[in-house]
């Protein structure tokens, strides 16, 4: 029996991809989370936020998933947030086991972005002259950084025989420039001294080919 006009505008068709959307969004047995995060891609999208959508059926150039604007505006937030903190990833593969031969793939600089590892109660490996032979390099630690012209106060430690165990020598606190630190060294573990004892500190690291005193 067919209905009549008010029937109709009382219980107006719907199309079939809106009874679906429906259905989905009303679903009571749909979990909060996902609801929250529907409409939370929802609103984002609608703001020009990251937006993933179906692949179209064209060329390879043009079939994406990813909003193009919205990638630019990433790395441009990418670039902004190194620019002011220097927030860039890191080769970092030096661990407080690890020998000095693994430690010289640290990079301590990346020229390219200009990330500094460097900073206040970092220890590093020190070389003051290239000319003598063989180069004799130090242990030190960062206890002051200038951030204009990347200078460094570093005070010395005195190696102990030929082991990775070194002593303080409160007297040697020099400044240095960036270009004489060799590579950037672990923590080491303290070593508590006795009375007539200077107080220990042991690198957990080998030094293979390099002069250290």
């Amino acid at each position: 029996m067919p209905r009549s006009k008010s029937e109709e505008k009382r219980n107006p068709i719907e199309p079939e991809s809106m009874k679906k959307a429906i259905k989905l969004l009303l679903d009571p047995q749909r979990s909060g989370e996902e609801k929250l995060a529907k409409n939370y891609l929802k609103r984002h999208s609608a703001e020009g936020g990251l937006a993933i959508r179906k692949p179209e059926k064209t060329s390879l150039s043009c079939a994406t998933s990813f909003n193009k604007t919205n990638i630019d505006r990433f790395y441009d937030n990418f670039y902004d947030a190194h620019k002011h903190f220097g927030l860039f990833g890191i080769k970092i593969r030096l661990g407080e086991s690890e020998t000095m031969t693994e430690a010289m793939d640290l990079v301590l600089e990346d020229e390219d972005d200009g990330t500094d590892l460097l900073g206040k109660r970092v220890y590093v490996l020190v070389g003051f002259s290239k000319k003598s032979r063989p180069p004799v390099q130090y242990v030190g630690e960062i206890i002051f950084k200038d951030q204009y012209y990347f200078e460094y106060q570093i005070q010395f430690y005195k190696r102990i025989g030929n082991g990775s165990k070194f002593v303080k020598e409160p007297e040697q606190v020099f400044d240095v420039i960036k270009e004489n630190i060799v590579v950037k060294l672990p923590s080491p573990v303290e070593l508590s001294g006795l009375a007539r004892t200077e107080r220990q500190f042991w690198f957990q690291v080998d030094f293979p080919g390099f002069n250290v005193k």
